[in-house]
């Protein structure tokens, strides 16, 4: 199947959803982390994490009939950029100069896969 820039471009933004998808369904399970495990509260945030783990499912699927799995999964590294954004802006965690460094070789890596993909 030969792909065009522009479906090519969809396909990656369609991919990099997902997996923003799937840090959120993280983000809400540690919400949830800081309550008393039954208590209404962590009940509805690990049901929001849930929720969005079937959200992402479905995408990923819709990816995977488009994409080559060893592609799809091989950009799954980029959940641990929004980890880190996450991280910072939600839980106020410090970002040090080895997880930058880290984050940009894996950004590095993430970008040669898709250039040797193309």
């Amino acid at each position: 199947m030969v792909m065009t820039m522009k479906s090519k471009v969809k396909t990656h933004i369609l991919l990099y959803t997902c997996y923003l998808v799937y840090s959120l369904s993280l983000v809400a399970a540690k919400f949830a982390g800081e309550h008393p495990l039954v208590s209404l509260p962590a009940l509805s945030l690990y049901g929001v994490s849930f929720f969005l783990l079937g959200f992402f499912a479905i995408i990923w699927q819709q990816v995977l009939k488009v994409m080559p799995l060893t592609m799809a999964y091989a950009n799954r590294a980029v959940v641990i950029l929004y980890g880190m954004m996450w991280g910072a802006l939600l839980f106020a965690e410090e970002i040090r100069w080895n997880m930058i460094i880290g984050a940009i070789i894996i950004a590095g890596g993430v970008v040669l896969m898709v250039m040797k993909r193309e």
